[in-house]
């Protein structure tokens, strides 16, 4: 949707079909993001022991609410929309992800 010219920010959208979520991962720059429409899940997790992690908590968004993350793993969590219809989030990630996409996530 937007990248800042200097790069210190991407704004993006996603689109969840039904059944669709990331894995569990964690940032390498702060982000904020808001639930546009649909009902998706957000599912935060704990460290453990040999890098395993538990599930903390989990939560089901409604259109508003908006949710943040903190860079690095630990931090961990995953997005997932359990429900029947599309549901849309709008992204702002801390860094400039034109020039590298996949550089946000890190996966566990």
């Amino acid at each position: 949707l937007y990248a800042d010219p200097l790069g210190r920010f991407t704004v993006l959208s996603v689109v969840w079909r039904p059944g669709q979520g990331t894995p569990v991962h964690g940032h390498t720059a702060w982000g904020a993001v808001g639930v546009y429409s649909g009902r998706p899940s957000v599912a935060n997790y704990r460290l453990v022991c040999d890098g395993a992690v538990e599930l903390a908590c989990e939560a089901v968004c409604a259109p508003g609410d908006i949710t943040c993350v903190q860079p690095g793993i630990d931090y961990p969590h995953r997005v997932y929309n359990a429900g029947d219809d599309v549901a849309i989030t709008v992204h702002t990630y801390g860094r400039d992800l034109v020039a590298d996409p996949a550089s946000i996530n890190i996966p566990l």
